[in-house]
Protein backbone atom coordinates (compact mmCIF):
# COMPACT_ATOMS: atom_id res chain seq x y z
CA UNK A 1 0.00 0.00 0.00
CA UNK A 2 1.36 3.33 -0.79
CA UNK A 3 0.93 6.77 1.70
CA UNK A 4 0.75 9.80 1.23
CA UNK A 5 1.39 12.94 3.12
CA UNK A 6 1.07 16.67 2.13
CA UNK A 7 2.78 19.83 4.10
CA UNK A 8 3.07 23.10 2.80
CA UNK A 9 4.41 26.81 4.05
CA UNK A 10 2.53 28.86 2.79
CA UNK A 11 -1.78 28.10 1.61
CA UNK A 12 -2.32 27.62 -1.79
CA UNK A 13 -5.97 28.08 -3.31
CA UNK A 14 -7.17 26.20 -5.90
CA UNK A 15 -4.00 25.07 -7.87
CA UNK A 16 -3.03 22.20 -10.13
CA UNK A 17 0.15 20.07 -10.28
CA UNK A 18 -1.12 17.93 -12.97
CA UNK A 19 0.74 17.88 -16.65
CA UNK A 20 2.97 20.87 -15.22
CA UNK A 21 7.01 20.39 -16.84
CA UNK A 22 8.53 18.46 -14.50
CA UNK A 23 11.71 20.73 -14.01
CA UNK A 24 13.89 17.52 -12.97
CA UNK A 25 14.47 15.54 -16.18
CA UNK A 26 15.84 12.11 -14.14
CA UNK A 27 13.49 12.17 -11.80
CA UNK A 28 12.99 8.13 -11.58
CA UNK A 29 16.92 7.37 -11.35
CA UNK A 30 17.20 5.59 -14.37
CA UNK A 31 20.74 6.42 -13.92
CA UNK A 32 22.35 9.08 -11.45
CA UNK A 33 22.38 11.70 -14.00
CA UNK A 34 21.90 15.15 -12.99
CA UNK A 35 22.27 14.19 -8.83
CA UNK A 36 25.03 14.56 -6.58
CA UNK A 37 25.76 12.85 -3.24
CA UNK A 38 26.42 15.39 -0.62
CA UNK A 39 27.84 14.69 2.95
CA UNK A 40 27.44 10.67 2.58
CA UNK A 41 27.87 8.53 -0.08
CA UNK A 42 24.67 6.85 -1.87
CA UNK A 43 23.91 5.10 -5.42
CA UNK A 44 21.21 3.95 -7.71
CA UNK A 45 19.50 0.81 -5.93
CA UNK A 46 20.82 -2.39 -7.33
CA UNK A 47 18.95 -4.85 -8.46
CA UNK A 48 16.45 -1.96 -8.74
CA UNK A 49 13.90 -1.15 -6.80
CA UNK A 50 11.31 1.57 -7.89
CA UNK A 51 7.61 2.08 -6.56
CA UNK A 52 6.90 2.45 -10.36
CA UNK A 53 6.74 -0.06 -13.13
CA UNK A 54 8.62 1.93 -15.82
CA UNK A 55 11.97 -0.10 -15.58
CA UNK A 56 13.76 2.32 -13.41
CA UNK A 57 15.24 2.01 -10.38
CA UNK A 58 15.69 3.99 -7.04
CA UNK A 59 18.77 5.89 -4.97
CA UNK A 60 19.81 4.69 -2.04
CA UNK A 61 21.05 7.28 0.70
CA UNK A 62 23.04 6.75 3.43
CA UNK A 63 22.60 8.83 6.47
CA UNK A 64 25.28 11.11 7.33
CA UNK A 65 27.68 10.41 10.23
CA UNK A 66 27.43 12.78 13.26
CA UNK A 67 25.11 15.35 11.20
CA UNK A 68 21.78 15.41 9.77
CA UNK A 69 23.05 16.86 6.36
CA UNK A 70 23.21 13.97 3.72
CA UNK A 71 21.84 14.43 0.75
CA UNK A 72 21.76 14.35 -2.89
CA UNK A 73 21.14 17.44 -5.02
CA UNK A 74 20.25 18.24 -8.27
CA UNK A 75 21.69 20.23 -11.11
CA UNK A 76 20.75 23.56 -11.09
CA UNK A 77 17.39 24.69 -12.82
CA UNK A 78 18.53 27.79 -14.47
CA UNK A 79 16.76 31.12 -13.60
CA UNK A 80 15.18 31.11 -17.34
CA UNK A 81 13.09 28.21 -16.34
CA UNK A 82 11.93 30.00 -12.98
CA UNK A 83 9.55 32.88 -12.65
CA UNK A 84 8.64 34.47 -8.92
CA UNK A 85 6.16 32.53 -7.09
CA UNK A 86 4.88 29.28 -6.21
CA UNK A 87 6.15 25.84 -6.64
CA UNK A 88 5.25 22.11 -5.54
CA UNK A 89 8.36 19.22 -5.25
CA UNK A 90 7.34 15.73 -4.02
CA UNK A 91 9.55 12.49 -3.77
CA UNK A 92 8.71 8.99 -2.83
CA UNK A 93 10.61 7.30 0.03
CA UNK A 94 11.14 3.94 1.51
CA UNK A 95 12.97 2.85 4.92
CA UNK A 96 11.95 1.33 7.79
CA UNK A 97 9.52 2.79 10.10
CA UNK A 98 10.89 6.17 12.33
CA UNK A 99 12.90 6.84 8.86
CA UNK A 100 13.56 10.81 8.53
CA UNK A 101 13.91 12.72 5.17
CA UNK A 102 12.99 15.96 3.99
CA UNK A 103 13.06 18.46 0.82
CA UNK A 104 15.30 21.28 0.31
CA UNK A 105 15.17 24.56 -2.39
CA UNK A 106 18.60 26.76 -2.72
CA UNK A 107 18.48 29.95 -3.84
CA UNK A 108 21.31 31.70 -2.31
CA UNK A 109 19.89 30.47 1.14
CA UNK A 110 17.68 27.23 2.04
CA UNK A 111 14.14 26.66 1.92
CA UNK A 112 13.54 23.97 3.94
CA UNK A 113 10.34 21.62 4.27
CA UNK A 114 9.63 19.79 7.48
CA UNK A 115 10.95 17.09 8.47
CA UNK A 116 9.31 13.81 7.41
CA UNK A 117 9.19 10.90 9.74
CA UNK A 118 7.80 7.70 8.08
CA UNK A 119 5.16 5.94 9.75
CA UNK A 120 5.41 2.23 7.83
CA UNK A 121 8.30 0.35 5.99
CA UNK A 122 6.56 0.62 2.43
CA UNK A 123 6.48 3.54 -0.41
CA UNK A 124 5.40 7.19 0.82
CA UNK A 125 4.80 10.30 -1.00
CA UNK A 126 5.87 13.77 0.28
CA UNK A 127 4.88 17.37 -1.27
CA UNK A 128 6.05 20.33 -0.04
CA UNK A 129 5.08 23.97 -1.66
CA UNK A 130 7.73 26.58 -1.65
CA UNK A 131 7.49 30.31 -2.93
CA UNK A 132 10.51 30.86 -5.02
CA UNK A 133 11.95 34.27 -6.52
CA UNK A 134 13.27 34.47 -10.47
CA UNK A 135 16.75 33.17 -9.63
CA UNK A 136 18.27 29.72 -10.78
CA UNK A 137 17.06 26.94 -7.71
CA UNK A 138 18.84 23.75 -6.95
CA UNK A 139 16.09 20.67 -5.34
CA UNK A 140 18.08 18.24 -2.71
CA UNK A 141 16.41 15.40 -0.87
CA UNK A 142 18.08 14.64 2.58
CA UNK A 143 18.41 11.34 4.80
CA UNK A 144 17.78 13.26 8.10
CA UNK A 145 19.24 11.16 9.95
CA UNK A 146 22.84 11.05 11.98
CA UNK A 147 23.89 7.81 12.66
CA UNK A 148 25.61 6.87 9.82
CA UNK A 149 23.86 3.43 8.82
CA UNK A 150 20.45 4.30 7.96
CA UNK A 151 19.32 3.77 4.74
CA UNK A 152 16.30 5.84 2.74
CA UNK A 153 15.06 4.75 -1.17
CA UNK A 154 13.98 7.47 -3.15
CA UNK A 155 12.37 7.69 -6.11
CA UNK A 156 10.31 9.50 -8.66
CA UNK A 157 11.01 13.61 -7.80
CA UNK A 158 9.32 16.12 -8.98
CA UNK A 159 9.67 19.86 -9.45
CA UNK A 160 6.94 21.97 -10.54
CA UNK A 161 5.60 25.28 -10.58
CA UNK A 162 2.46 25.43 -9.16
CA UNK A 163 -0.50 27.28 -11.11
CA UNK A 164 -4.37 28.46 -10.90
CA UNK A 165 -7.22 28.39 -13.43
CA UNK A 166 -6.51 30.75 -16.25
CA UNK A 167 -9.53 33.52 -16.18
CA UNK A 168 -10.86 34.47 -19.48
CA UNK A 169 -9.38 37.22 -19.84
CA UNK A 170 -5.53 36.66 -19.59
CA UNK A 171 -4.04 39.48 -17.98
CA UNK A 172 -0.18 40.84 -19.27
CA UNK A 173 0.63 41.63 -15.67
CA UNK A 174 -0.52 38.57 -13.88
CA UNK A 175 0.46 35.24 -16.26
CA UNK A 176 2.36 35.94 -19.21
CA UNK A 177 6.43 36.13 -19.17
CA UNK A 178 8.49 36.87 -21.69
CA UNK A 179 11.13 34.07 -22.95
CA UNK A 180 14.43 34.54 -25.40
CA UNK A 181 12.78 38.25 -25.41
CA UNK A 182 12.42 41.28 -23.40
CA UNK A 183 8.70 42.72 -23.32
CA UNK A 184 7.16 46.10 -21.81
CA UNK A 185 3.45 46.19 -20.29
CA UNK A 186 2.13 49.90 -21.60
CA UNK A 187 -2.01 49.96 -20.61
CA UNK A 188 -3.55 46.91 -22.19
CA UNK A 189 -1.04 46.26 -24.52
CA UNK A 190 2.52 43.82 -23.99
CA UNK A 191 4.92 44.70 -26.14
CA UNK A 192 7.20 41.68 -27.04
CA UNK A 193 10.71 42.69 -28.33
CA UNK A 194 12.36 40.42 -30.64
CA UNK A 195 15.44 40.83 -29.70
CA UNK A 196 16.48 37.02 -29.51
CA UNK A 197 16.10 34.01 -31.24
CA UNK A 198 12.85 31.99 -30.64
CA UNK A 199 10.82 35.28 -28.92
CA UNK A 200 7.63 34.00 -27.14
CA UNK A 201 5.35 34.04 -24.65
CA UNK A 202 5.14 32.20 -21.84
CA UNK A 203 1.84 31.40 -19.24
CA UNK A 204 3.34 30.96 -16.11
CA UNK A 205 1.04 31.44 -13.33
CA UNK A 206 -2.41 29.69 -14.72
CA UNK A 207 -3.36 26.56 -16.35
CA UNK A 208 -6.39 26.16 -19.45
CA UNK A 209 -9.21 23.78 -18.02
CA UNK A 210 -9.18 22.62 -21.62
CA UNK A 211 -12.36 20.51 -20.86
CA UNK A 212 -14.51 23.91 -21.12
CA UNK A 213 -12.32 25.97 -23.34
CA UNK A 214 -11.54 25.38 -26.83
CA UNK A 215 -10.50 28.69 -28.51
CA UNK A 216 -7.39 30.89 -27.81
CA UNK A 217 -8.18 34.41 -29.08
CA UNK A 218 -4.88 36.91 -29.76
CA UNK A 219 -5.38 40.25 -31.04
CA UNK A 220 -1.93 41.91 -31.73
CA UNK A 221 -0.33 44.25 -34.09
CA UNK A 222 2.87 42.82 -35.82
CA UNK A 223 5.82 45.10 -36.08
CA UNK A 224 7.83 43.16 -38.00
CA UNK A 225 8.34 40.82 -40.95
CA UNK A 226 7.41 37.38 -39.54
CA UNK A 227 4.41 35.83 -40.76
CA UNK A 228 3.23 33.46 -38.00
CA UNK A 229 2.39 32.52 -34.60
CA UNK A 230 2.46 29.24 -33.00
CA UNK A 231 0.99 28.18 -30.10
CA UNK A 232 2.89 25.21 -27.87
CA UNK A 233 1.56 23.30 -25.01
CA UNK A 234 2.69 20.07 -23.11
CA UNK A 235 -0.87 17.80 -24.13
CA UNK A 236 -2.63 15.28 -21.69
CA UNK A 237 -0.58 12.71 -23.27
CA UNK A 238 2.21 14.07 -22.01
CA UNK A 239 4.09 15.28 -25.75
CA UNK A 240 4.29 19.05 -26.64
CA UNK A 241 1.89 19.93 -29.31
CA UNK A 242 1.39 22.76 -31.91
CA UNK A 243 -0.57 24.85 -33.01
CA UNK A 244 0.25 27.27 -35.96
CA UNK A 245 -1.18 30.11 -38.11
CA UNK A 246 -0.34 32.03 -40.54
CA UNK A 247 -0.92 36.09 -39.53
CA UNK A 248 0.37 39.48 -41.58
CA UNK A 249 3.28 41.07 -41.58
CA UNK A 250 4.24 44.91 -40.81
CA UNK A 251 0.58 45.50 -39.93
CA UNK A 252 -0.62 49.25 -39.90
CA UNK A 253 -3.84 48.13 -37.11
CA UNK A 254 -4.66 45.41 -34.97
CA UNK A 255 -5.61 42.06 -36.63
CA UNK A 256 -7.37 39.21 -34.65
CA UNK A 257 -6.27 35.90 -34.57
CA UNK A 258 -8.66 32.82 -33.46
CA UNK A 259 -7.08 28.88 -32.95
CA UNK A 260 -8.89 26.22 -32.47
CA UNK A 261 -7.69 24.14 -29.59
CA UNK A 262 -9.78 21.19 -30.41
CA UNK A 263 -7.43 17.57 -29.84
CA UNK A 264 -7.85 14.70 -28.23
CA UNK A 265 -4.75 15.99 -26.21
CA UNK A 266 -6.12 19.32 -25.27
CA UNK A 267 -7.93 17.68 -21.80
CA UNK A 268 -7.65 18.19 -18.31
CA UNK A 269 -5.69 20.65 -17.22
CA UNK A 270 -3.54 22.55 -19.56
CA UNK A 271 -0.15 24.04 -18.59
CA UNK A 272 3.21 24.98 -20.16
CA UNK A 273 1.16 27.50 -22.89
CA UNK A 274 3.51 29.23 -25.09
CA UNK A 275 2.92 32.03 -27.89
CA UNK A 276 5.90 31.95 -30.41
CA UNK A 277 6.86 33.59 -33.46
CA UNK A 278 7.64 32.12 -36.43
CA UNK A 279 8.88 32.81 -39.89
CA UNK A 280 8.71 30.81 -43.28
CA UNK A 281 11.33 29.02 -44.38
CA UNK A 282 13.25 30.01 -47.61
CA UNK A 283 11.59 27.47 -49.36
CA UNK A 284 7.98 27.82 -48.29
CA UNK A 285 7.63 24.36 -46.81
CA UNK A 286 7.00 24.95 -43.67
CA UNK A 287 7.93 26.93 -40.18
CA UNK A 288 11.28 28.28 -38.59
CA UNK A 289 12.55 29.58 -36.07
CA UNK A 290 12.68 33.47 -35.59
CA UNK A 291 16.10 34.99 -35.61
CA UNK A 292 16.92 38.25 -33.19
CA UNK A 293 15.92 41.54 -34.91
CA UNK A 294 16.49 44.06 -33.25
CA UNK A 295 13.60 46.74 -33.25
CA UNK A 296 10.76 44.15 -34.39
CA UNK A 297 7.65 43.72 -31.95
CA UNK A 298 4.82 42.38 -31.49
CA UNK A 299 2.00 44.28 -29.65
CA UNK A 300 -0.17 41.69 -27.66
CA UNK A 301 -3.54 43.96 -26.41
CA UNK A 302 -5.54 40.91 -25.39
CA UNK A 303 -5.60 36.99 -25.14
CA UNK A 304 -8.80 35.37 -24.34
CA UNK A 305 -9.88 31.56 -24.42
CA UNK A 306 -13.45 30.60 -24.44
CA UNK A 307 -15.18 27.82 -25.22
CA UNK A 308 -17.10 28.53 -28.03
CA UNK A 309 -15.67 30.55 -31.05
CA UNK A 310 -16.01 34.07 -30.16
CA UNK A 311 -15.11 36.05 -33.70
CA UNK A 312 -16.97 38.39 -35.49
CA UNK A 313 -16.45 40.26 -39.00
CA UNK A 314 -15.73 43.41 -37.37
CA UNK A 315 -12.80 41.77 -35.97
CA UNK A 316 -11.18 41.45 -39.32
CA UNK A 317 -11.46 45.00 -40.98
CA UNK A 318 -14.32 47.04 -42.55
CA UNK A 319 -14.29 44.83 -45.89
CA UNK A 320 -17.94 42.70 -46.12
CA UNK A 321 -16.04 39.00 -46.73
CA UNK A 322 -18.31 35.69 -46.73
CA UNK A 323 -17.83 31.94 -47.12
CA UNK A 324 -20.13 29.60 -47.82
CA UNK A 325 -20.95 26.27 -48.24
CA UNK A 326 -19.67 25.83 -44.29
CA UNK A 327 -18.79 22.82 -43.99
CA UNK A 328 -17.85 22.20 -47.91
CA UNK A 329 -17.34 19.16 -49.93
CA UNK A 330 -16.21 20.17 -53.40
CA UNK A 331 -16.91 24.29 -54.86
CA UNK A 332 -16.36 27.20 -52.16
CA UNK A 333 -18.39 30.33 -52.71
CA UNK A 334 -16.80 33.74 -51.55
CA UNK A 335 -18.57 36.87 -51.40
CA UNK A 336 -16.44 40.19 -51.18
CA UNK A 337 -17.18 43.85 -51.97
CA UNK A 338 -13.34 44.36 -52.54
CA UNK A 339 -11.28 42.80 -55.90
CA UNK A 340 -9.30 39.93 -54.08
CA UNK A 341 -5.87 39.70 -55.26
CA UNK A 342 -4.46 36.43 -54.24
CA UNK A 343 -6.09 33.54 -52.15
CA UNK A 344 -4.45 30.69 -50.17
CA UNK A 345 -6.13 27.90 -48.57
CA UNK A 346 -3.46 27.10 -45.38
CA UNK A 347 -3.57 23.88 -43.20
CA UNK A 348 -3.15 24.23 -39.33
CA UNK A 349 0.18 24.00 -39.86
CA UNK A 350 0.10 26.92 -42.05
CA UNK A 351 1.22 25.16 -45.05
CA UNK A 352 -0.36 26.23 -47.83
CA UNK A 353 -1.94 23.62 -50.06
CA UNK A 354 -4.10 25.69 -52.69
CA UNK A 355 -3.24 28.95 -54.25
CA UNK A 356 -4.47 31.50 -57.04
CA UNK A 357 -4.43 35.16 -57.81
CA UNK A 358 -6.20 37.60 -59.37
CA UNK A 359 -9.86 36.99 -58.16
CA UNK A 360 -13.14 38.85 -57.65
CA UNK A 361 -15.57 36.99 -55.56
CA UNK A 362 -13.70 33.67 -56.27
CA UNK A 363 -15.07 30.10 -56.01
CA UNK A 364 -12.31 27.77 -55.23
CA UNK A 365 -12.40 24.07 -55.88
CA UNK A 366 -11.36 22.52 -52.11
CA UNK A 367 -12.54 18.57 -53.59
CA UNK A 368 -8.61 17.66 -53.32
CA UNK A 369 -8.21 18.62 -49.75
CA UNK A 370 -8.37 15.69 -47.30
CA UNK A 371 -11.32 16.12 -44.85
CA UNK A 372 -10.33 18.57 -42.03
CA UNK A 373 -9.84 22.06 -40.67
CA UNK A 374 -8.44 24.54 -42.95
CA UNK A 375 -7.98 28.48 -43.18
CA UNK A 376 -8.33 30.49 -45.94
CA UNK A 377 -6.46 34.05 -46.40
CA UNK A 378 -8.31 36.38 -48.95
CA UNK A 379 -5.60 39.23 -50.00
CA UNK A 380 -6.41 42.21 -51.97
CA UNK A 381 -3.04 44.18 -53.47
CA UNK A 382 -2.45 46.48 -50.77
CA UNK A 383 -1.80 43.44 -49.09
CA UNK A 384 -4.34 43.82 -46.72
CA UNK A 385 -5.70 40.67 -45.85
CA UNK A 386 -8.88 38.54 -43.69
CA UNK A 387 -8.55 35.11 -42.62
CA UNK A 388 -11.61 32.68 -42.59
CA UNK A 389 -11.94 29.08 -41.23
CA UNK A 390 -13.91 26.29 -43.30
CA UNK A 391 -14.33 22.50 -42.49
CA UNK A 392 -13.48 20.33 -45.42
CA UNK A 393 -15.76 17.70 -45.76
Amino acid sequence: MKHFYTFFLALVLTVSFSHAQNLITNSTFVDAAGWTTVNTTGSIKNPAETHTADGSSSYELLAQNGNYNGQIKYTQVGASKIEAGNYMMSYWVKGPVGSRSKLQVYQGSAINSLVHVSSTADWEQVTHSFTLTKAGAQPKVFNSKNDGTSFILIDDVVFKRVTTEAPASLDFATGWYPVNATATISGSTHTLNLDAGTPKLKLYDHHVDADTNKFIKIVLKNNSINTGLQITYLGSDGNIKYNTQTITASDTAEKTYEFDMTSAAWAGNIEDINIVVKKRKADDSGWTTVNASSGETLDFSAITISAASTLTLQDFGETSISIYPNPVSNQLSIVSDMKIESVEVLDLMGRTVLSSSQKVAPMVNVSSLQSGVYMIKLSNKQGESQTKKFIKK
